[in-house]
């Protein structure tokens, strides 16, 4: 297998289609296969998601069962610790400290700093700033670049030792599927970040995103931000399995928006709440009749 750079898959791709797909079953696979055009071609769309996912990733002789991890090991000398950094990032630890605490055996924090940035380099690490923060801060977090290396290292990577070993549809249901849920949660916000730059977005709200990231600071904490074309700005939260979202969510986030400068005195600020389900009758009447208020599920995602 070819271990060169992943190819950028765009999450556009995968919301729409395969066309049999459920929309919910096309964000998770998005989640789980992530950026390569290889994983996608390989999909075949006339089965399920699930019976993909067993082929291609946990059956004894699947083809792309140890990719993420020989993605990581190829570009790296000695890659315990390499391994270690990515397995914390896909465990959803963002901030330097505890990346280090994760990781651990290191003498000190700065330590750490040749091995995120080798990750960089690679393709497999990138870091973000806080969209309200100055290019010089020391606001930083870190993420993983493809969720396809997330999902493996955080959902397959804790049954490796069973991986070829036990049927792969009772690998599935026992070890990995459970573990999928808290990986969508971290990823839906990459994912919708996508959508906004894409055509996706531009349907929804008329202008597409030109800049998207995070907002985090003193008293505010924001996975989905960003500012359209139109100069509207976006404040997103989003959820999955976690359950719906209901009207107390939009009075505790007008109180996070307080305490950040980013998009502060611009005519159109909309709060986005995008979670799996349709909303619930109290949220969307929220959404009618606020224009300022955007409440969306997965199906408005695929565009149904």
């Amino acid at each position: 297998f070819d271990l060169e750079r992943l190819e950028p898959l765009g999450i556009a791709e995968w919301l729409a289609g395969p066309p049999g797909w459920a929309p919910a079953d096309r964000v998770r696979a998005a989640a789980i296969f992530g950026r390569s055009a290889r994983l996608r071609a390989a999909i075949d769309p006339s089965r399920s998601l699930e019976w993909n996912l067993c082929t291609l990733l946990l059956a004894p002789d699947a083809p792309f069962g140890s990719t993420a991890l020989d993605r990581v090991r190829a570009g790296v000398q000695r890659p315990e610790r390499y391994l270690r950094v990515v397995e914390a990032l896909a465990r959803g630890l963002v901030e330097w400290g505890e990346i280090g605490a994760f990781v651990g055996d290191l003498s000190s924090s700065g330590q750490l700093g040749p091995y995120l940035s080798t990750l960089e380099d690679l393709g497999i690490v990138c870091v973000e700033r806080s969209l309200d923060a100055g290019s010089r801060t020391r606001r930083r977090r870190y993420r993983l670049t493809d969720p396809h290396i997330g999902f493996w290292f955080s959902c397959v990577l804790p049954a490796w030792s069973r991986l070829g070993v036990i049927d792969a549809g009772d690998l599935w249901r026992e070890e990995v599927g459970p573990r999928l849920a808290p990986h969508l949660e971290r990823t839906l916000p990459v994912i919708v970040r996508e959508w906004l730059m894409g055509p996706g977005g531009a349907a929804v709200f008329g202008a597409r995103a030109r800049e998207v990231g995070g907002l985090w600071g003193e008293g505010y904490d924001l996975d989905l931000a960003g500012t359209l074309t139109n100069g509207a700005i976006i404040y997103g939260w989003t959820r999955w399995a976690s359950g719906s979202f209901d009207p107390s969510t939009l009075e505790a986030s007008a109180g996070q928006l307080r305490r950040t400068r980013y998009g502060f005195a611009r005519e159109s600020r909309i709060r986005l709440l995008v979670q799996r389900d349709p909303p619930e009758h109290a949220l969307a009447r929220l959404d009618a009749r606020d224009p300022e208020v955007r409440v969306l599920s997965v199906n408005d995602l695929v565009g149904r």
